[in-house]
């Protein structure tokens, strides 16, 4: 039996949906989930490498493991609306993601996010993508509304990843 589960842009007035053994879209792609007895009640996923600017960070794919004591490791989970990661990984993701809108002008942060804009008088903007690569060889690359959102409604936007020194990431993408 597979399912899968589909959410909805955070401002749709559509609905998420649930469907069980049901074809799988054209432009989807799997990522095999895997337990952890230390954490029983997550699933996880084998994220190897995340990109900014369609290039790969400099972080050796053990970042995101389950180390030998059962710590690390990235779960999903769909009712968070942010992506922690560990401080090492989040940091270069920042970094990369600063040097590469040097352009922008950034403003002071707004509650946990450090890397906010001003774009009040901006019309459209380019941004660098931000994608992660699982396993499977396949990379997700996410869309903008999905990392870089609106905080206030004078135009500025912040990078929605937050640092973590806890024992796991915490994935999100809704």
């Amino acid at each position: 039996m597979a399912f899968s589960y589909c959410l909805v842009d955070r401002v749709s007035s559509r609905s998420s949906t649930l469907e069980f053994n049901s074809g799988r879209p054209r432009d989807s792609m799997t990522a095999a989930l895997f337990c952890n007895s230390r954490y029983s009640t997550f699933y996880y996923v084998a994220l190897t490498r995340i990109s900014v600017g369609g290039r790969p960070l400099a972080l050796s794919p053990s970042v995101f493991a389950v180390d030998d004591s059962d710590q690390g490791g990235i779960i999903v989970d769909s009712g968070t609306a942010v992506t922690r990661l560990k401080s090492k990984a989040y940091n270069a993701l920042r970094d990369k993601f600063v040097r590469l809108t040097w352009n922008l002008p950034s403003v002071w942060g707004y509650s946990i996010f450090d890397t906010c804009y001003d774009l009040s008088s901006f019309k459209s903007v380019d941004v660098p993508t931000v994608g992660f690569r699982f396993t499977s060889q396949k990379t997700l690359t996410l869309q903008v509304k999905n990392y870089l959102i609106p905080v206030d409604s004078n135009g500025k936007v912040c990078l929605v990843f937050a640092p973590t020194n806890g024992p796991l990431f915490i994935f999100c993408f809704n």
